[in-house]
């Protein structure tokens, strides 16, 4: 079975931010920083929320379909030159958690406020640094929906807002943690 758009558009996305984790390691872990201490790799990468958020972890990526939970995923236009093509706009969104026992401890409140949004920062701008490249501009996708048996290709590509603050998550939304949500956007035609 061959990919879709939509899959092959998670795909795309995963892979940018699993190029550019050797950079968000240092980012959030050299000395002094707010992760200090801790091991960032791809195992922290997921495409999908995972059932639980696993507490070995000191940070979570979830690369999701859609601009919320539920909500928004994609939306077609023709376009008539000469024909009639399809048009997608994909809305992806990415969801940064930090777990909380991950951040270097302060022995005031204010210093472990301070190292929480420090890292929700570098989380975000890490996601920005790697999205909004110029070879991430246009990016191929393994899917041939538009143009085959050519590789159709997410363009346009940017990250389209950001949500902070402290994000409900679990099924009944009790666990209640740092992080971030960002919807990216792109058009396939």
């Amino acid at each position: 079975m061959s990919v879709g758009i939509d899959e092959a558009r998670l795909d795309a996305i995963y892979g940018m931010l699993e190029d550019e984790i050797a950079t968000l390691s240092t980012s959030l872990t050299a000395s002094g920083a707010p992760l200090a201490g801790t091991t960032i790799n791809s195992d922290c990468l997921f495409i999908g929320h995972p059932k639980s958020l696993p507490k070995e972890l000191p940070v979570i990526v979830c690369v999701v379909g859609g601009d919320e939970e539920d909500a928004f995923d994609l939306e077609s236009e023709r376009l008539f030159i000469g024909q009639a093509i399809p048009k997608y706009n994909l809305k992806t969104s990415v969801y940064v958690y930090v777990n909380p026992d991950a951040l270097k401890k302060g022995s005031t409140t204010k210093l472990e406020a301070d190292a929480r949004e420090r890292a929700l920062s570098r989380l975000c701008d890490w996601i920005y640094g790697t999205v909004h490249t110029y070879a991430n501009l246009d990016v191929e996708l393994d899917s041939t929906i538009c143009s085959p048996p050519e590789k159709d290709h997410l363009s346009q590509v940017l990250v389209e807002s950001t949500y902070k603050g402290i994000l409900a998550r679990g099924f009944d939304g009790s666990l209640r943690i740092p992080g971030a949500r960002l919807t990216i956007t792109g058009w396939v035609a």
